[in-house]
């Protein structure tokens, strides 16, 4: 497919309407000249269906957040089952339930609502959830909730690194955690000790995955064009879960290396905008086309899948390497010293504004929003902060009013 084609075809079109539309859509006419595109694809339509089926086949599968968690629940023996993907792709059905059966306020998080309507039309499916103890109030509130309804669920307690913690204080925060980690994997292992080998190599595995993301996120630079902002996003966020099947995605990540090193020195580098986004991993799919429409391209992703920094030191002891994964400033770690981490990979992308993105009703990542907003407002770097819904549906004309205005400003 040429680049004219390429563009002509980012227009949106009648008929998208849901999040499944566009990803069939941009698999299909946006991208339809990449096999390790619809590789992605494939694997993130099918996900929720495959981990379900596996389970119900007598494989161990178990929900969870989605940040750092495969390696050890892969380790244990388990399907990791993001959260995030069973509200991304599921029924309009779940914002009711959480409405309606729970009485849960329109004002509330519609991530949260949307995840526990999911569950309680699926409790007769996985009866397996990890949380950590990082996440939000409303979601250990939702844990509770989700015991009363025959759910298994387990939380690890995950320590929070303040700013500027001593060394022997940071020390006895790993010795903690390395320790929670190990009972966690006895809950997910139905009692069995954790395989530390089997821990040791599935951090090879995702070091070697990270390795091949930020070679792609190379190749996006210098073709930004080839790879829009909605794949990229699904590529980057599945290392928190591999879409349940590691071999798989790995083999779509080589597939879209060799397709980026054949590529002409000047294919699929049109002028864009390049952009970074920062903060929720983003329901809202039209955001991204909004974005690609207007001439930008999202270029580094700061989401809590993060994949700049590997793992550790992992062969000599894989528990303390992953402990110190999740602890570590790139996602353990307050806002404050998490700054210039991001301030670094953002402008090594050479971006040009900053997409702040949030979910409406979520008090705990519109605080962390606000801080990075100010620090960004303060080093003169333009950015634009975005409420969005998790629920499934088209985003607001309003949302993306503002978001194309925004690239333009930049443009």
């Amino acid at each position: 497919m040429s680049q004219a084609a390429n563009k002509t075809n980012a227009k949106v079109t009648e008929g998208v309407s849901n999040q499944i539309d566009h990803i069939e859509r941009s698999r299909d006419q946006i991208h339809g000249y990449s096999d390790g595109i619809r590789k992605i694809f494939d694997l993130a339509l099918s996900y929720i269906y495959y981990a379900e089926d596996a389970y119900e086949h007598g494989q161990k599968a178990i929900w969870n957040q989605a940040r750092a968690e495969a390696p050890l629940i892969l380790a244990a023996g388990a399907i990791p089952v993001a959260f995030t993907e069973a509200g991304r792709l599921g029924s309009p059905e779940a914002m009711s339930v959480a409405e309606d059966v729970y009485q849960i306020p329109p004002e509330i998080c519609s991530m949260v609502k949307v995840n526990i309507g999911e569950w309680y039309l699926r409790k007769n499916k996985i009866k397996k959830i990890l949380g950590l103890g990082s996440a939000c109030e409303a979601y250990n509130v939702m844990f509770e909730v989700m015991k009363k309804e025959g759910y298994d669920v387990y939380t690890i307690d995950v320590s929070y690194r303040a700013p500027h913690i001593g060394e022997e204080r940071y020390e006895s925060l790993i010795s903690f955690y390395k320790e929670e980690i190990r009972q966690a994997a006895r809950w997910i292992g139905d009692g069995k000790p954790l395989d530390e080998d089997r821990l040791a190599f599935e951090i090879e595995r995702r070091n070697r995955i990270n390795q091949k993301l930020r070679e792609i996120c190379e190749y996006r630079i210098k073709h930004p064009t080839y790879m829009r902002s909605l794949p990229a996003m699904y590529t980057i966020s599945a290392t928190g879960h591999y879409f349940g099947r590691p071999d798989e995605y790995e083999d779509a990540l080589d597939t879209i290396i060799g397709e980026f090193k054949a590529l002409g020195e000047n294919d699929y580098n049109d002028r864009v905008v390049p952009l970074a986004w920062c903060g929720g991993r983003g329901q809202e799919f039209g955001v991204y086309e909004a974005v690609d429409e207007a001439g930008g391209a999202i270029l580094s992703f700061n989401i809590p899948t993060p994949y700049e920094v590997d793992y550790p030191d992992w062969k000599d002891d894989p528990v303390d390497s992953l402990a110190r994964y999740m602890l570590g400033k790139h996602i353990g770690d307050n806002s404050e010293d998490r700054l210039q981490l991001l301030h670094n990979r953002i402008t090594g992308a050479g971006c040009k504004g900053v997409l702040l993105y949030g979910t409406i009703g979520c008090t705990f990542s519109g605080i962390e929003r606000e801080i990075w907003r100010q620090y960004f407002r303060e080093n003169e770097f333009p950015c634009l902060s975005l409420d969005g819904s998790f629920q499934v549906g088209a985003p607001s004309g309003q949302l993306v009013t503002r978001v194309k205005a925004f690239v333009e400003m930049l443009t």
